[in-house]
């Protein structure tokens, strides 16, 4: 067997043992899923994101930018554990003079936590509105 076949052969196994112990979660931040569920492999599973979503609507000379962050955080029988978690609505609109809004919300909890962040920017022309917010988590 010549050189390169052999380097090919181990290159091709590392690369299998690499997805399978991703798969197995070894990697996947200490936590797999199971039955449609996240299980802890270990007594923490730490920050784990549920839901991020950021969105502008404009609706009657007025834009309103919200996001939602929602976190989960359990130990390995499924108990919440504490965290924080922070909602940031960014925003800005493309019109005349580029207004902006900004606004930051936290709420502190075990288990799932939710948070919501929602500002406005009034217009009297459309343009186009986006948020560029953000879904932080941290674990206490």
């Amino acid at each position: 067997m010549s050189r390169g076949a052999i380097v090919m052969v181990l290159l091709s196994v590392s690369v299998l043992c690499g997805i399978t112990a991703y798969a197995a979660g070894s990697s996947a931040g200490g936590a797999v899923v199971t039955g449609g569920q996240v299980v802890p492999l270990y007594g923490d599973s730490g920050c784990i994101s549920v839901q991020c979503s950021r969105s502008c609507i404009y609706n009657n000379y007025t834009w309103l930018c919200a996001t939602t962050a929602v976190f989960e955080r359990s130990d390995h029988q499924m108990r919440g554990l504490p965290l924080r978690v922070t909602a940031i609505a960014d925003c800005v609109v493309y019109t005349l003079g580029t207004p902006t809004c900004y606004k930051s919300k936290s709420a502190t909890g075990s288990g799932q936590v939710t948070a919501y962040a929602t500002c406005y920017v009034p217009t009297i022309f459309a343009g186009v509105g986006l948020n560029g917010g953000e879904c932080l988590c941290e674990e206490l």
